[in-house]
């Protein structure tokens, strides 16, 4: 007969003696620190509607610590900072040919940390799962009284031993997360991503070009950076709540911007560099531009501050940003500009849900989708 009380003291004991070199997990921690780059938006999303769902308890026969150590040695790899709240039993759920697995979860108070991974099912013929996927924003943690609504998610790495995409994932909630029951959440993930690499032509250069008035739906740069910016961002009655701003007037919609994205127009005014892109819409996929400004010496310089909006075309939302640069009339004649255009799409909807009690690892439910 299987006895509880013994197996969860032999696991204490063999999860204590886990241990890593603390040097090289400071090692690690500082390239990760370099390499991280998380999406933040300005404007908090609203919370998703609670699904009413039916938990069903998983009880644990094997000794959970098996395979713990390969997990172990993933986690401060990629994610050092969460090394040593890697949960110790294995908390996934697969759907539509996909496993999500819940790899290292740390709470504390009204903000969360989790690392996740996405692999094929291993019994699935089909290769889903072969490098960069995206979660789409379509993530959430959520547990009695608490439902995340800002949050951050960066790519980290796909490991071809494994087969498995790994994310990490921060959120917040205006109120605190009760560790007995927290509910991890992903809708959708765009499997299929492109890049493409290109120089822009600078002849689209246009000098003080027309402007015209738009809300915007988020801006970005350093806060010094937008504190300079002031004046081009302001509310008005139109756009209110939102923020208000003037953009390039360059483009004429049509409907081959609906599934592309593609550079609209380049233009300068007042001391900034302006390139404007067009995302497309983004029901089911998701389309961004990095644009660099590189001078004689081959420097590299990223946007100083950036601007997004919608525009509406046959009853669809086209999405469009513009990333400007703050640099002087002067210094034009010797800079180029050069764009990495990101395509992912192939959108597969699973639904996954994970719920665990942060303060018992042996109670884990997989929730089922209705």
């Amino acid at each position: 007969m299987f006895d509880e009380k013994k197996f969860q003291d032999e696991y204490k004991t063999a999860y204590d003696k886990i241990s890593v070199n603390q040097d090289r997990i400071t090692e690690i921690k500082e390239q990760s620190m370099e390499q991280e780059h998380f999406k933040l938006w300005d404007v908090v999303k609203p919370a998703v509607g609670i699904i009413s769902v039916c938990a069903m308890v998983i009880i644990l026969s094997t000794p959970v610590w098996a395979g713990v150590g390969n997990a172990y040695e993933k986690i401060v790899e990629i994610a050092p900072g969460l090394a040593d709240y890697i949960l110790p039993v294995k908390l996934a759920d697969t759907r539509m040919g996909i496993t999500m697995q819940v790899e290292a979860m740390q709470v504390d108070g009204n903000t969360g940390e989790l690392v996740v991974s996405f692999a094929d099912e291993e019994s699935s013929e089909e290769n889903l799962i072969s490098g960069k996927v995206d979660l789409y924003d379509s993530y959430n943690l959520r547990s009695y009284g608490a439902d995340s609504n800002v949050g951050g998610c960066s790519f980290m790495e796909y490991d071809e031993e494994t087969g498995k995409a790994y994310f990490k994932i921060s959120v917040s909630s205006e109120d605190v997360f009760d560790k007995t029951k927290l509910k991890f959440t992903v809708r959708q993930l765009l499997v299929e991503s492109t890049e493409q690499e290109m120089w822009l032509d600078t002849d689209m250069l246009v000098m003080n070009p027309p402007l015209k008035e738009v809300s915007i739906n988020g801006r970005g740069g350093a806060e010094q950076i937008r504190e300079l910016l002031a004046e081009h961002f302001y509310k008005t009655e139109e756009s209110f709540p939102l923020f208000a701003s003037k953009i390039m007037d360059v483009v004429e919609l049509d409907e081959s911007m609906k599934d592309t994205i593609q550079v609209t127009g380049i233009g300068y005014a007042d001391g900034i560099l302006r390139v404007q892109i067009c995302r497309g819409t983004l029901t089911d996929a998701d389309r961004h531009a990095e644009i660099f400004i590189v001078d004689e010496d081959g420097n590299y310089g990223i946007r100083d501050a950036s601007v997004s909006w919608q525009e509406e075309l046959g009853g669809e939302k086209i999405c469009f940003d513009e990333q400007w640069f703050l640099v002087s009339e002067a210094e034009l004649e010797d800079l180029q500009l050069f764009a990495i255009l990101h395509e992912t799409d192939g959108s597969i909807e699973g639904n996954w849900h994970v719920t665990v009690n942060l303060e018992d690892g042996a109670n884990v439910w997989i929730v089922p989708t209705e």
